[in-house]
């Protein structure tokens, strides 16, 4: 399979808005990326750009020895460009079987019949419909329709995959088998695959590696580890997973660390280039970085309880803690009655921004 490469690609709106604006990204052969941000970030618009059924202003696309689209010579049509694409909707003939869906592609492209008829059966196999070939959508459930439609996309063996929100339909039981079950196809066959979701679950459980996209551009891009564990600005520690947000203040800097103050607490921080004594910083923290605090000293935050869920096998506290409200992970009950709450902080869990939100640095370890 081969290899993606798009360079600053920009794709505009009627209204002059940039839907894509400079998109550069890679994806070695055999690789998973995810395009994932909220809706109107701009990643279904990428997607449609590389399959060629959106146009692009400028940039470059090419696949492998292949250059699907440059700014000087425009682009070849979608349906020459290898690329095997799975729609929201499934988009299934509704009056065809399950064969005859899954042959579409292949009578378009001129295959012939005996061919044909050995490629649906093993495609089939792999999807697991072997025995559905006869059935129409109508009498197939929603996964077993997810399924033909990828059937459909990879029959005529495209060098390419792409999925616009495919599982956003189904419930969410059968949504997280079939994370699972296309993970492992996908790796399986080692076809190239860009996924494009608002879900930050099946960016982090399929994935290789993820674009964050925000405002048309890529924020950031990394593997589900880093994007989750080291987030570059506050909007993909806010956007991936739960994050609370401390102010802090440096009180002291020594070359690459310092102290910062959050609330009535002091901890040690590496710190971004160009923050300095009295500069103030954001810091985002997981809830399992915020814990009830056994005892209280130095690094003790202390907050007042606006309320108590009980989880199970944990209680999770929302609390006000210099005026901003977190959530807070706790093994034991606090009390009824009991209002305050004492908070200890991980520094190496956290992330420390600057207030532009520019930069970001991992807490010292």
């Amino acid at each position: 399979m081969a290899e993606l490469v798009v360079s600053n690609l920009v794709k505009s709106f009627q209204n002059g808005a940039r839907a894509v604006d400079d998109v550069s990204l890679d994806l070695p052969s055999g690789k998973w990326l995810t395009l994932l941000g909220p809706s109107g970030c701009g990643k279904s618009t990428t997607l449609n750009c590389i399959a060629g059924l959106e146009t692009p202003e400028s940039g470059t696309i090419r696949l492998g020895d292949r250059t699907l689209f440059d700014t000087a010579r425009g682009g070849i049509p979608p349906e020459a460009r290898d690329v095997g694409m799975v729609f929201q909707s499934y988009a299934l003939w509704p009056h065809l079987t399950v064969a005859r869906n899954i042959a579409f592609p292949l009578e378009l492209r001129g295959i012939p019949a005996r061919e044909r008829k050995g490629r649906i059966a093993d495609v089939a196999n792999i999807v697991e419909l072997g025995s559905m070939l006869e059935r129409y959508p109508h009498e197939l459930s929603g996964g077993q329709q997810q399924r033909v439609a990828l059937a459909r996309a990879l029959v005529y063996e495209p060098k390419i995959l792409l999925l616009d929100e495919p599982l956003s339909n189904l419930d969410a039981k059968l949504r997280e088998r079939a994370r699972a079950w296309l993970s492992a196809l996908q790796r399986r066959l080692a076809v190239t695959t860009v996924y494009v979701t608002h879900d930050q679950t099946e960016a982090l459980t399929m994935s290789d590696e993820i674009a964050v996209m925000s405002e048309g551009r890529i924020a950031q891009r990394g593997t589900p580890r880093e994007i989750y564990g080291a987030p570059a600005t506050p909007f993909v520690a806010d956007f991936i997973g739960t994050s609370n947000f401390l102010n802090g203040t440096v009180l002291s800097r020594d070359r690459g660390s310092g102290t910062v103050r959050v609330a009535d607490a002091e901890f040690r921080f590496v710190l971004p280039d160009g923050v300095g004594v009295g500069d103030d910083v954001l810091i985002a923290a997981r809830p399992a970085s915020l814990r009830v605090a056994a005892r209280d000293d130095s690094s003790t935050i202390h907050g007042r309880i606006l309320q108590r869920t009980y989880m199970g096998f944990r209680y999770e506290y929302l609390a006000e803690i210099a005026g901003a409200e977190v959530r807070i992970d706790g093994a034991e009950e606090i009390p009824d009655g009991v209002d305050t709450i004492s908070v200890s902080l991980t520094p190496e869990e956290c992330s420390l921004f600057r207030r532009d939100g520019h930069e970001s640095k991992r807490a010292a370890r």
